[in-house]
């Protein structure tokens, strides 16, 4: 389901939620064609880095959308709200 592998994304919406800017990878404007390059060319340039920010996505994803993680989260987030 998940890949190892860092992302260049347009800030937009969910993305910016999922991708960690310089940690799992490089979120751009939407419209800035140059900026999607750069940061493309950054990743090609160190594959060391991108490596790591791709691990960094993968346990990320994993830990905060994989489904069981999330219904973990939710319920206890529902306990302590009907502790208080």
């Amino acid at each position: 389901m998940f890949k190892s592998k860092p992302m260049v994304a347009s800030a937009v919406g969910g993305l910016v939620e999922q991708v960690r800017d310089g940690v799992s990878g490089y979120l751009v404007d939407p419209y800035d064609l140059d900026a999607t390059g750069q940061a493309i060319a950054r990743l090609l340039a160190d594959p060391k880095s991108a490596e790591e920010m791709g691990r960094q996505g993968y346990a990320a994803a994993v830990n905060e959308f994989m489904p069981d993680n999330s219904l973990t989260a939710w319920a206890r987030t529902l306990d302590a709200a009907l502790e208080n």
